[in-house]
């Protein structure tokens, strides 16, 4: 039973990294769009996470820092957090949130609401945290 989980989430991160891999962010529909972005015009803490993933996958860690710094700063943590998620339903019981402590999260919480107005400020320091057009860069 655990090697059947094991292999069902490796084969889903391999097989998720092979779609980012081969078929780039904005030039094909399997991705969802920022519904923020499209109604505000604004960028989300997360734009350009997606285009981010794809750079790395092709060993370009400069323009995956271009298309959201914060996503590719917090990738060691966010590979920590994965692996506590997914340990206890590798032990066959059931998938749930690692704990997280009220303070952590007021953190979290804290930079990614700071990260998403500082990239939005009408400065050219601020601007560069703004991902590229959707086909600069591919």
């Amino acid at each position: 039973m655990r090697t059947q989980r094991v292999l069902i989430l490796v084969l889903g991160v391999i097989g998720t990294g092979l779609v980012l891999h081969y078929f780039p962010p904005g030039h094909h529909r399997v991705y969802p769009v920022c519904v923020f972005h499209q109604i505000t015009g604004l960028q989300c803490p997360g734009c350009g996470a997606t285009r981010s993933v794809y750079h790395l996958l092709h060993g370009d860690w400069l323009l995956a820092l271009r298309d959201n710094a914060l996503f590719v700063l917090a990738l060691p943590l966010l590979g920590l957090w994965f692996i506590r998620s997914f340990r206890p339903w590798l032990r066959g019981q059931p998938l749930g949130l690692p704990g997280f402590t009220p303070s952590g999260v007021v953190i979290a919480l804290l930079l990614l609401m700071l990260f998403g107005v500082v990239r939005n400020l009408p400065f050219e320091c601020c601007r560069r945290l703004v991902p590229p057009t959707l086909t600069e860069g591919l």
